[in-house]
């Protein structure tokens, strides 16, 4: 193909051409985050419904949490450090369905961007039925605030939701 645009022109139009062609995601989550555990709501009706004992539901009340984020396009990988433990997870933010098996057992995760958030739906199956987990993440306007929202769903139908916050970078 043969253009008359002059050569400034042209490397603008390459610009636009990759950013509309490549994958976006609007909200960077990059950075060191503190859990605030007196802005965030308790956990202990949603662990207690997921079959999680009374000591572990009261040390997760009172656990300080880092979270440390680095993001690509496609990947966001999580470390998330307390005084228990260290784990560390990549997510494949593609929309594609993945079976992970824990301590509890296998369960089917998709990881997407929905606009500007970041939204990790677990389904595990217990007993008659499947229970899901979906972790709704995003930024404050200022880029100082993540809220993660945990919203759980029995295979009965009862629904709890918890919000997590985290300061920083």
């Amino acid at each position: 193909m043969r253009t008359n645009l002059a050569p400034w022109l042209q490397g603008v139009v390459v610009v636009i051409g990759v950013a509309l062609a490549s994958p976006s995601w609007a909200a960077d989550f990059s950075g060191r985050w503190t859990l605030d555990l007196a802005a965030s709501d308790s956990l202990d009706e949603l662990l207690e419904a997921q079959g999680v004992g009374w000591v572990k539901r009261k040390a997760v009340a009172k656990m300080a949490v880092t979270q440390t984020i680095t993001q690509t396009t496609d990947e966001v990988t999580v470390k998330v450090v307390s005084r228990y433990k260290e784990e560390l997870s990549t997510l494949r933010v593609d929309g594609q369905p993945r079976t992970v098996s824990d301590e509890r057992g296998q369960a089917r995760v998709i990881h997407e961007w929905q606009g500007e958030h970041l939204v990790t739906t677990s389904t595990r199956q217990l007993g008659d039925g499947a229970s899901t987990l979906t972790v709704h993440r995003s930024l404050s306007a200022d880029g100082t605030t993540l809220t993660q929202r945990l919203t759980w769903q029995s295979p009965d139908g009862t629904r709890i939701v918890a919000d997590r916050v985290f300061r920083g970078p």
